[in-house]
Formats: structure tokens, sequence, C-alpha cells
């Protein structure tokens, strides 16, 4: 899994014009918890959907630990 820094990858988007295809969703990693947030349909608001208490310090194991 590539790592992308947040601010790379929305100007990424805006420049391509692939921000009006849809929603974005975010995956928030941090020392206690797993966070998963998705954008409205105008990419402006994150709102958030689920978090788990975090388990691991790795972000593939943190990643399998919130999908299962």
């Amino acid at each position: 899994m590539k790592l992308v820094n947040p601010n790379d990858l929305f100007h990424y988007l805006l420049k391509n014009n692939k921000l009006n295809r849809g929603r974005l969703l975010g995956l928030d990693v941090g020392s206690r918890y797993v966070g998963l947030a998705i954008s409205d349909r105008n990419n402006a608001l994150a709102s958030p959907l689920r978090y788990e208490i975090s388990k691991s310090t790795s972000l593939p194991c943190s990643y399998r630990e919130f999908v299962l």
C-alpha cells in the first residue's frame, strides 16, 4: 500500500478534474484509533463513518482489523 500526502492527492485530483466523479474515502490512522470518513458529493466536507480502537501500530494490520 502506498502512502500519499493528503495535500498531494487532493491537488492531483483537482488538477486532473477527477473530483467531480464521486466521493472521497479517507482513512485516519492514529496512535489509538483508526477512523474512516467519506466526503460529500461536492468534496467540500468529510463526515466520519466509523472508528475502531487500534490494536497495532502497523498501518496494514490496523487496516485489516478495521475492514474485518
